[in-house]
């Protein structure tokens, strides 16, 4: 009786190179499913972090409660923990520093902020106050628990001893924004009501949707009353949000498109294993095996394969997440620190890519397999099985125009035209995921870049209409340390722009309510009551927008010669999308025509210096010179540059005494933040480039391991080909000339599958979100095509290397 296990294992035993390329897939397959599923587990639990460390770890707020509601909603069953805030009104100041927030809370609210103490206790009494860290070196230096400060909101002051020092809050401290918290019937004694606002976390495995609605219907609040935590819902992959899940959408896909390639992957090693063995098959056949042994035979291969490649590819793929983790860990101490594992493994990643594997292997052989049942005995031992003579002469007169080599390539090529189009999609593949994932990095870089540019040091005029004079800039200069001011005016001013001009991307987002929607005027202009924001710089800090631009151009002259200014794009649900204005597009800004020179990123910046009370409609960069025709404010933001080294608390302690006599200034050391920054891009770059490294990685390893599996089994082909007058370097012509073909075959499906691909993708996560238009990812293509040169110049070292050193008359006999 046949033993098919026993012959699949002998098999394997006695052709180690082939065994070892089949295995190699299935590792490679287990390691890169494992690693990018680790590499999405990692950076979901940095983006949880993340936002609760700026905003808390509440999941849905109800606001306006009466004190009746918020206990109702604290005894669901539903709530696993919840706490109590409520924001004071009033305009409030510090020490004479304005408060960008006064909180009331009692120790839920607290805890569910992610506010923790640092030192003392939180505020119970009515006279009681806490401050972060940061905020309370810089309002009053030197502050220690049990001192005064003094609080004033509207007409009335009065001392408020601190009992509390918090920790710093990430989105305060990077952005400038003082925030202090007293006690909550303090909070509602200064806002003249007992209401207050309940933010709780909800259970695990409970629907938040249907969470939202029922405290709306039980507690009858509005829909505007309950506020879901999205960013960090989505993050946990609880949000029902339709942009979320517009992103989960494209996950699933991403995830899919992965988990496919990688079955390819497998499916193509084997497939190319068994056509290169049908005079083997023959044999097994003549000598009494039916096609049931024949299929079982290749099937035990696969699930022997399978096994052989289930922990190496589990363990390189921990080792490489392993690794990754702790160099962010090392690199970004605070991101990747605190209470996070120091080694992360992933085990639900780790366990996913092994079953994709065992299952991508055994699924992979089933159709090679029932091809192997099917062999002729007689055709497979006579050796004639794929050629006919209408493809003999179509080789024969492609020598008459072909050099021999090449011809003899695209014979290969044509005669195995099933092999040749899975090794190219096997590099398209990898094409198409670099495609498809750079959305996700473009959405993961616009998050964590850093728009509210302060310089390392800064003093900003927050009083309505009042700037600095020339001598107070010019003595910001001449403080120790300074290596450059930059001095920037901005003011607010009516603008608005035709309504016709508002396109598909403006419809889109109010269709999907992620946007504001304008009104169309009786002029056919938009209509707003909100003013807008017009920014006058010098013309080198217009210069410098340069690494800012998305469309159009930066040239000074030009928005002297136009009356133009630089439209920024704004990232906020609650502003108008305007992503379909274009440069060439006029507004008009005070009744006078503009004309829009170049469209840039949003700044953040200057949306401190709006005093309106509403969203600004348009954000706007122009030169002095224009500027000087709507205003004549003066300087009322100074940026500084510091030279390496200098303590930016030290200077900024020189501003103050320079502004002492000027009321509503601001300043701060913004060394912090600006380092901040630059760590969390870097966090999204090692993400970009890591996937960008791994994804090339898959199509690399898919055509060096095909076209290498290929060229091995033809072992004898080549040895004929020798032995027939065929010279070393023609042979090295020939290879190359079918790894050519691959790679065009491959590039072709890759960019036309990926470039809409990438399109749908970025308008889901990076237009809707940020308001980024898409353009044709040059980047990624050029990428793509060096990835397909590498791998047809990498996938040739190892088979011409065996070539070389096999005799002719031992390669001849070789099956």
């Amino acid at each position: 009786m046949l033993n098919e296990n026993g012959i699949a294992r002998r098999y394997l035993t006695a052709q180690k190179k082939r065994t070892v390329l089949l295995t190699l897939g299935v590792v490679l397959a287990i390691a890169l499913i494992s690693t990018l599923f680790s590499l999405l587990n990692l950076l979901q639990a940095f983006e949880v972090r993340m936002e609760v460390r700026g905003s808390g770890v509440w999941h849905v707020m109800a606001t306006g409660c009466t004190p009746a509601q918020a206990a109702a909603l604290q005894k669901r069953v539903d709530v696993s923990a919840s706490g109590r805030l409520l924001k004071v009104t009033q305009d409030t100041q510090l020490q004479s520093t304005a408060l960008q927030s006064l909180y009331g809370a009692d120790a839920g609210g607290l805890t569910q902020r992610n506010q923790s103490v640092l030192s003392g206790r939180l505020p119970l009494k009515a006279d009681e106050i806490a401050l972060e860290n940061w905020a309370l070196q810089k309002i009053k230096p030197g502050a220690r628990i049990g001192d005064s400060l003094m609080l004033s909101t509207g007409q009335t002051s009065q001392s408020y001893r601190l009992t509390g020092i918090l920790e710093d809050n990430d989105d305060n401290k990077t952005n400038n924004l003082f925030a202090a918290w007293i006690s909550l019937g303090a909070a509602q004694t200064l806002n003249g009501s007992h209401s207050v606002n309940v933010l709780m976390q909800v259970a695990g495995g409970v629907d938040i949707n249907q969470f939202v609605k029922s405290i709306q219907k039980e507690q009858h609040l509005s829909a505007g009353q309950v506020t879901p935590h999205t960013t960090l819902l989505a993050a946990l992959g609880r949000s029902h949000d339709k942009e979320v899940l517009g992103i989960y959408a494209v996950g699933a896909v991403l995830a899919a498109l992965v988990l496919f390639a990688a079955i390819v992957m497998i499916y193509n090693a084997f497939n190319m294993s068994v056509t290169q063995r049908i005079r083997q098959f023959g044999l097994l056949r003549a000598m009494g095996a039916t096609p049931a042994q024949i299929r079982r035979m290749v099937r035990a291969e696969a699930g022997q394969i399978s096994l052989l490649g289930v922990l190496p590819g589990v363990v390189l793929g921990a080792a490489v997440t392993i690794a990754l983790n702790l160099f962010l860990r090392h690199m970004f101490p605070v991101e990747f620190g605190g209470d996070a594992p120091v080694l992360f493994i992933s085990w639900p990643s780790l366990g996913v890519g092994a079953v994709i594997g065992v299952l991508g292997t055994l699924v992979s052989a089933l159709r090679p397999a029932s091809r192997a049942g099917k062999v002729s005995p007689v055709e497979a031992i006579a050796a004639i099985t794929g050629t006919n003579i209408k493809k003999r002469k179509a080789m024969g007169v492609a020598t008459h125009v072909l050099p021999v080599e090449t011809a003899i390539a695209l014979r290969q090529v044509l005669v195995r035209k099933r092999s040749f189009l899975l090794t190219a999609i096997s590099l398209a593949f990898g094409i198409l995921l670099l495609l498809a994932f750079s959305p996700v990095t473009d959405m993961l870089l616009q998050g964590t870049r850093h728009n509210f540019d302060l310089g390392d040091a800064y003093a900003a005029s927050t009083t309505k209409g009042q700037g600095f004079s020339d001598a107070t800039v010019q003595s910001f200069s001449r403080i120790n340390g300074v290596q450059s001011v930059s001095a920037k005016r901005i003011d607010l001013v009516d603008a608005t722009f035709s309504y016709s001009l508002l396109g598909e991307n403006y419809k889109r987002s109010i269709r999907d309510a992620h946007w504001a929607k304008a009104a169309n005027g009786a002029n056919g202009m938009v209509q707003t009551t909100e003013k807008s924001i017009l920014a006058g710089l010098s013309n080198t800090d217009i210069r410098a927008l340069q690494s800012d631009l998305i469309a159009g151009s930066i040239d000074p002259a030009q928005l002297n010669r136009e009356n133009g200014v630089l439209l920024m794009l704004n990232n906020t649900p609650a502003l108008l999308n305007v992503s379909d204005l274009q440069p060439g597009d006029t507004i008009h800004i005070n009744g006078r025509t503009m004309t829009i020179c170049g469209i840039v990123q949003a700044n953040a910046v200057l949306y401190m210096f709006n005093t309106s009370g509403g969203n600004p409609l348009l954000g706007m960069y122009t030169t002095n010179q224009v500027f000087n025709t709507f205003s004549s404010i003066s300087p009322n933001l100074v940026t500084m540059t510091l030279h390496q080294g200098v303590n930016g608390n030290t200077v900024v302690s020189h501003i103050k005494e320079q502004t002492a006599g000027i009321p509503g200034v601001l300043s701060g050391n913004q060394q912090p933040a600006q380092q901040e920054s630059r760590n969390t891009q870097m966090v999204g770059n090692v993400f970009l480039y890591g996937f960008i490294g791994v994804i090339g990685l898959i199509g690399v390893l898919n055509i060096i391991n095909t076209i290498g599996t290929n060229v091995l089994v033809r072992t004898r082909e080549i040895g004929l080909l020798r032995a027939g007058g065929m010279t070393m370097g023609q042979v090295t012509a020939m290879l190359v000339s079918e790894s050519v073909l691959y790679g065009v075959l491959a590039l072709l499906i890759g960019l036309t599958a990926g470039i809409p691909l990438n399109h749908q993708f970025s308008q889901l996560m990076v237009q809707r979100v940020y308001g980024m238009p898409w353009q044709l990812p040059w980047s990624m293509v050029g990428i793509a095509c060096a990835i397909s040169i590498l791998a047809i110049f990498l996938s040739l070292i190892s088979p011409l290397r065996h070539i070389k050193k096999l005799e002719i008359t031992r390669a001849v006999t070789v099956e």
